[in-house]
């Protein structure tokens, strides 16, 4: 068992016009990253990324309002 505590998104940078979103994970764990309008709207799935070792995940460019970003582990 790999403990790596409370996930967490590392510093964002830009790649090929697409924002990378770094964050902690567990190797083979299966994660959702969501996106909402606030902080207390409703998140919608956007995507699922297996966690590997300095994981990262690309949100596209996006036009308008910004949005909020989670990740958690799915079972």
């Amino acid at each position: 068992m790999a403990v790596v505590g409370a996930l967490r998104w590392g510093l964002p940078s830009v790649v090929s016009g697409s924002l990378r979103m770094p964050f902690n994970a567990i190797s083979g764990r299966r994660y959702a990253v969501e996106a909402a309008t606030s902080p207390s709207s409703l998140y919608l799935f956007i995507g699922e990324v297996t966690g590997q070792v300095d994981s990262t995940f690309d949100l596209e460019p996006m036009n308008g309002f910004g949005r909020f970003y989670r990740i958690r582990p799915l079972p």
